[in-house]
């Protein structure tokens, strides 16, 4: 609008000073063309000014967003280092009852331990005499045919045929041909006093024909009794450290189906051991209080 004004101005001006109207045109479009231009960068102001206020009311919004945003992850770390503080007083807390469990743990331990060890020296203090009379065996009746010797740790056990020990069909009393092999066995027992004797009659499962035995049972009893008694009464060894019993034909060594099976299984065992009572009682002493 100062444009217009001043352009009208200018041109009645002219006129009335006598410039030429020739000049006066001239000047007039040049000054239309100076309103036009002006008025062109006027008009790319207003948008340039438009734009740059609708970015500053994105970059507003973005701002917010973004503080919105940051206030959420702060809070969530807030929540998190309280979470960890709670952690470590639990942490701290547990380490403490851990450590005082393990420490009575390691003293259960290590009072296990020497219990062990005690238990172990135990079983090889009766270990070596078993050993020891094992070997004695072994090397004495070595030339006896069939006649099995077993050891264990507590144990040491010797086979004889019933074949060995008894004529064919008869119950008792032991076959004299028997005595040296028994005689033999006796003077290496009464060197271990403190061992005790089971002799223990087996059979094989055949079915009894004589009508004074009715089964097994009583047949295994029968002979184990009888070498019982050639034991006491031909070699002395006291009756007070022999156990006998009869098991028939319910423990045997091979299976019963062969005549080689049944003959192995037809035996006097006379297993030798420690006291039970002696076990026992010194077993008790090494028990914790």
């Amino acid at each position: 609008m100062r444009f217009i004004f001043c352009f009208v101005f200018f041109s009645f001006l002219l006129f009335s000073c006598g410039i030429p109207k020739k000049d006066v045109l001239l000047l007039e479009d040049k000054y239309k063309n100076e309103l036009i231009k002006l008025d062109s960068q006027l008009v790319d102001q207003r948008a340039l000014n438009y734009s740059l206020t609708l970015d500053n009311y994105k970059k507003q919004g973005s701002i917010a967003a973004y503080e919105s945003v940051q206030k959420v992850y702060l809070d969530r770390l807030d929540s998190l280092q309280n979470d960890i503080d709670r952690l470590n007083k639990n942490s701290s807390f547990n380490q403490n009852f851990l450590s005082d469990n393990i420490d009575s743990l390691e003293t259960k331990l290590a009072n296990q331990s020497l219990f062990t060890q005690s238990i172990l020296n135990y079983w090889t203090k009766f270990n070596s005499p078993v050993g020891k009379l094992s070997a004695i065996l072994k090397d004495s009746l070595a030339s006896e045919e069939n006649v099995i010797i077993e050891e264990s740790t507590l144990y040491c056990s010797i086979s004889i045929p019933m074949e060995k020990l008894f004529k064919p069909f008869v119950t008792q009393p032991v076959d004299p041909v028997a005595m040296p092999l028994l005689g033999k066995i006796s003077e290496i027992l009464q060197l271990f006093p403190a061992f005790t004797i089971q002799v223990i009659g087996h059979t094989d499962n055949a079915i009894q024909q004589n009508k004074k035995l009715p089964d097994n049972w009583d047949l295994s009893v029968l002979r184990a009794s009888a070498v019982t008694k050639a034991l006491v009464e031909e070699w002395q060894l006291s009756p007070s450290r022999i156990l006998v019993a009869g098991k028939g034909e319910f423990s045997p060594m091979k299976s019963n189906e062969t005549p080689e099976g049944k003959a192995l299984n037809r035996r006097i065992e006379l297993v030798v051991s420690l006291r039970t009572e002696d076990i026992l009682r010194d077993y008790r002493k090494l028990l914790p209080k």
